[in-house]
């Protein structure tokens, strides 16, 4: 969205913020020697006279919030390995030589594939996928890998895939709506949920600020959770029916989605 000068489009506003939700740092900057390059959504929106960049910017926000586990999580887990938050796919998937000059896609931590949108008037872009699955972030698809796709991609989204057998943290509200507003504190999760993409194939850990440390395992089909530390309930999430072992207190089904409480005996 730029610094100084004069305003962007709202559309370009609305995908740079896309983007900026999926990097490390989700910030927004204005030259304040002239009140009108002001860079919040609301003058966007107000400059532009085109409602959907406040709107969008709104979603997006809370998207943010929504994911703040899973960017935690992951920014530890870097720090400890020496290893980028955003990574080039050649990164991971040194030995593809198709990767060696894509510069428009990264990896945002270890299992979200983003494809930002840079042209105005975009509404399809060609994406490369490297090996294994992949499954689309806001619908489910699943993708195979190795090859270019076309993704569709409106004004409300850009690509953002989830790849395949991973364990993605969110924070959402009781809705357990991705984009729903669970305020914005950074250091009490409103419902800590796990939705569990595939099956698990290592062992998964999450940690947060506290000192809570979940442990993720699957044996024989069954999946194994471990909490530790002062954590009273977590949720697990998946399109599918899971055979958990332990502690489940209740199983929901809401928006296609099976919904399990775990406590923490």
């Amino acid at each position: 969205a730029g610094f100084s000068g004069e305003i962007p489009t709202a559309e370009l506003f609305i995908r740079s913020t896309q983007m900026a939700v999926f990097c490390p740092i989700m910030q927004f900057h204005s030259d304040t020697q002239n009140s009108n390059w002001d860079r919040t959504p609301w003058n966007i929106a107000e400059r532009n006279e085109d409602k959907r960049a406040l709107e969008i910017y709104r979603d997006y926000a809370n998207l943010r919030m929504n994911i703040l586990p899973y960017i935690y999580n992951e920014a530890i887990h870097v720090a400890e390995k020496g290893e980028p938050m955003m990574r080039p796919l050649v990164f991971d998937y040194i030995n593809d030589k198709r990767l060696y000059n894509i510069e428009d896609e990264y990896l945002f931590g270890r299992f979200l594939l983003v494809a930002p949108v840079t042209e105005e008037g975009q509404r399809q872009r060609e994406i490369y996928l490297p090996e294994g699955e992949w499954i689309d972030f806001w619908n489910g698809i699943k993708y195979s890998g190795q090859k270019y796709i076309k993704y569709l991609c409106d004004l409300d989204k850009i690509p953002v895939l989830i790849k395949n057998n991973s364990i993605i943290p969110f924070n959402l509200n009781n809705d357990f709506k991705i984009g729903g507003y669970v305020g914005n504190k950074v250091d009490l999760y409103h419902n800590l949920c796990f939705m569990i993409v595939g099956e698990i194939k290592e062992k998964y850990i999450f940690r947060d600020d506290l000192g809570n440390k979940i442990l993720f395992t699957q044996e024989n089909g069954k999946i194994k959770v471990y909490i530790s530390g002062k954590i009273d309930k977590i949720y697990i999430i998946s399109s599918k029916s899971l055979s958990l072992e332990g502690q489940v207190a209740e199983h929901m089904v809401k928006q296609n989605l099976n919904i399990y409480k775990i406590i923490n005996l």
